[in-house]
This record gives C-alpha cells, structure tokens and sequence, in this order.
C-alpha cells in the first residue's frame, strides 16, 4: 500500500512543508516554536495513518446523515468514498474529509510522533494566526473577495480541488487553502459541549464564510464532507 501511495503521490508526509506561526502575544521569548502545515492533510497521507495505526476509513454511513439532517449531502459523500482501505486515486493530493474530531487530533499527534514533535490540531486564535488575521484583513490574501483565489461556491467547481491548487490565495505566512476547499477543525470548544469551531469554508460555501473571521460550530462527532483538518507542530 504505501509504494501505492507513493508512486500516486510523491512525498505524502506535508507535500507544501510547514509554515512557522508567529509567538502568541505574551509569550516568553524562549516559548516553544510551533508551525503549520502549509496544506491541509490530504487523502493519501491519511491512509498513511489508516495503514499504520488501523484507524477507521473515513466514511459517511446514510443513517447517520439521516439523524443529523444531512441528506443532501450524501451525494457529496459517496462521490468522496474510498476503495476499501484506499481513497479513490483522482483524489490522493485532495484534502481527507468525513474524518470526525478526534480522529484528527488522533492523525495529528500520530503525525507529530514521526518528527519527534507534538502534533495537535490548531486553536481557533493560531488558525486566525497562519491565515495572516493579525492585520484585521478580511481574507488571507487581502480584503477584497476574489473567486480566482480560492475554492469555493462561487468559483463553481462543486467539490475538493487538490491541496495548494490556489497558491494565489496564501497568506502571508505562505500558508494555503485557508479560504474554501475544505473548511478546517479547530480544538477550540463550541459554545455547547462536544463541540468545535471550524473555520475557513468549504468549495459549497458563500464568500463570507471564507473570510478570516468567519466560523461554525459542528459537533465533535460529524464526518462531513466538506470538512477537514490541518495540524500544528511544536
């Protein structure tokens, strides 16, 4: 499986690299260096992860989207299924979706053990950080919305794009893909338990949900399919 792996997509471990946030405001000059992964994780390197540790593919089963209210997107789901232990081979450089909180928090630390470094999923604040919010600028590139910079409902390609495409939507950090493709679990609590703040917007989604100080609130059990993750390393 991982020369399947390789020869689909080479390098599957940060295929972009990472991106160095800066210190948080107050923090000791000494504080721990932390980074970003300058894509989100894509298909491939979390089969990488489904391989190694026989964690759950991600999957979106119809009675649990019944339950939520979700049956419009089904469609979306299946057109992202994997091949059994596999994701489909289009979509390897694609952002993983239908991966619950946990389940990232889980890839993310299992990510960060192969560099000797914590790894975790970012805080809402170092989300806000790597898309460049600091300034009070509006999207990751600027303020003005521009639909050539990003993936999104506008932009109309009605699902995932591979990781990086829009590299005229970075941020300053360098950082990409944090306005539309897949919107992005953040540790930060919701305002009810057992859930979390998402941010970015996804390829379905209206411009201003891509904006930097956008945000939603999903529970921490939801696989969805417009939906991902990125992790921070410390």
């Amino acid at each position: 499986m991982v020369l399947l792996l390789a020869a689909g997509c080479a390098g599957t471990t940060d295929p972009l690299g990472l991106a160095a946030l800066p210190p948080p405001a107050g923090a000791a000059r000494r504080s721990a260096a932390r980074t970003v992964s300058v894509v989100p994780v894509t298909c491939a390197e979390y089969a990488l992860f489904v391989q190694e540790t026989g964690a759950a593919v991600p999957a979106a089963p119809a009675a649990l989207y019944r339950a939520w209210g979700l049956d419009d997107l089904l469609a979306e789901a299946r057109a992202q299924r994997w091949d059994g232990p596999l994701p489909q081979a289009t979509r390897l450089d694609h952002p993983v979706t239908m991966v619950p909180f946990v389940a990232a928090q889980a890839y993310c630390r299992w990510a960060g053990r192969a560099r000797r470094r914590p790894g975790r999923l970012p805080t809402e604040d170092e989300w806000v950080a790597a898309a460049g919010g600091g300034d009070g600028r509006a999207y990751p590139w600027g303020d003005a919305y521009d639909p050539r910079r990003l993936n999104d409902a506008t932009s109309g390609r009605g699902g995932t794009t591979p990781a990086g495409a829009f590299v005229e939507g970075a941020s300053p950090l360098g950082v990409l893909d944090l306005a539309g493709n897949v919107s992005e679990w953040t540790a930060t609590p919701g305002n009810t338990p057992y859930t979390r703040v998402v941010k970015g917007g996804s390829y379905a989604s209206p411009p201003e949900a891509s904006r930097i100080d956008a945000r939603e609130i999903l529970p921490e059990g939801m696989v969805h399919p417009r939906v991902g993750f990125r992790c921070v390393f410390e």
